[in-house]
């Protein structure tokens, strides 16, 4: 077997690093790494030794870097917070004289006019849908597979846009009060959308923020640079 992190097979860490030929005390539990002494505990003159902080070199001279961090929690937030936002698609935008529209109306059948002043009612249903869903899927990704930096900024930047277009939006339905009045009324799924966005935004953030962690000499532990 290949030098690497594998799950710690006492259990009482998320990794451990197998250094080819024995379980090493390198042990990663929740992106930050420490020293733990295998069960049972290595023979005194056991060739493993605990890496150096200073070069990031394993005692078998093989150059090696912690594990992603989990991101749990952000990826949580980034999963939940695109269910909203797919399912708010679907929930009232507005109602205009007695006619409720949500994200897929695309019409106004001729009967009022469209308080945005097109043909089409906004038209953007599918496409929060569409980012609901990618929010979803970066989520689970990043809960199976831990801090992947690409994966993390394509979140935040995809739930900066889906969180900025419904403010948009309500303001544009705010001025459309001004003229309907009475008979245009703001129903809740733009803010169901907004705050889904929100909650994702947040999520994407968390999980960017995680850095992989390295021990120092003294056995404390301090933050490297962030990772792939």
């Amino acid at each position: 077997m290949d030098r690497a992190w594998m799950p710690d097979p006492f259990g009482r860490y998320d990794y451990r690093w197998w250094n080819g030929s024995e379980w090493t005390n390198q042990v990663s539990k929740m992106g930050v790494v420490s020293e733990d002494a295998p069960v049972p505990a290595p023979p005194s003159g056991d060739s493993s030794q605990p890496h150096s902080a200073a070069t990031g070199m394993g005692g078998d001279g093989v150059q090696w870097k912690p594990p992603r961090p989990t991101v749990r929690l952000g990826a949580g937030l980034l999963a939940g917070g695109g269910l909203v936002v797919a399912l708010g698609t679907f929930l009232t935008w507005f109602t205009i004289e007695g006619i409720s529209f949500n994200g897929y109306r695309e019409t106004l059948d001729g009967n009022v006019n469209n308080p945005f002043g097109t043909d089409d009612v906004v038209g953007a249903g599918s496409g929060y849908l569409l980012f609901g869903l990618i929010q979803i899927g970066l989520g689970v990704t990043l809960f199976l597979k831990g801090r992947i930096l690409p994966i993390a900024i394509v979140g935040v930047v995809l739930t900066a846009m889906s969180f900025i277009g419904p403010m948009q939006l309500m303001s544009d339905l705010d001025k459309a009060e001004d003229f309907w009045g009475e008979a245009l009324e703001t129903g809740s799924g733009l803010v169901i959308i907004w705050l889904g966005a929100a909650v994702s935004l947040g999520g994407a953030i968390t999980a960017l923020s995680r850095r992989r962690r390295w021990p120092n000499s003294t056995g404390n532990q301090r933050a490297s640079a962030p990772g792939p």
